[in-house]
């Protein structure tokens, strides 16, 4: 098949039509499938398993963590395990609170909260992952975490701090 690229609008026309194949067919993937390859990379990270990471991503992936560091590939990601290995680094915490599935975009907003040692210092805060899918594999997963613990507003003054 005969791949179309156009720059602009970053659409291939191929990936289009599959997936206007696979909502016809009744072949596009579901939430449950979805949230099930995120479970997997969590519990791998949970679990310090550099294979259960790896199993649900797309050998492109993206992951972009709540702080900053961009990860490019499986290759990229499996360097980042053993060096978070290397620090003595575990997670604690990391619990699914929400989550929310677009069929047609393929992706995944979830809620969670999370907490984990590394450095020797532990790092805690709620946050939301933006996880894409492509060959029912994990190809993007954008983390963003909250700069603050959520509280009740006193109605009296604005804190945007």
């Amino acid at each position: 098949m005969r791949v179309i690229h156009y720059p602009l609008s970053g659409i291939k026309v191929n990936t289009l039509l599959n997936e206007i194949y696979l909502k016809k067919e009744g072949k596009a993937m579901e939430k449950d499938i979805a949230l099930n390859l995120l479970e997997t990379y969590i519990a791998g990270w949970k679990q310090n398993d550099i294979n259960a990471i790896i199993e649900p991503l797309h050998n492109e992936v993206i992951v972009i963590e709540s702080h900053g560091p961009k990860y490019i590939g499986v290759s990229s990601v499996e360097l980042w395990f053993y060096m978070w290995k290397k620090a003595d680094s575990y997670i604690k915490k990391w619990d699914i609170l929400s989550s929310n599935y677009c069929q047609d975009s393929q992706t995944l907003f979830c809620e969670w909260d999370f907490e984990c040692m590394s450095l020797n210092k532990v790092y805690a805060f709620l946050g939301i992952s933006v996880v894409q899918f492509k060959e029912r594999k994990i190809s993007s997963l954008h983390e963003y975490k909250m700069s603050k613990a959520p509280y009740l507003w006193d109605g009296l003054h604005l804190n945007s701090d």
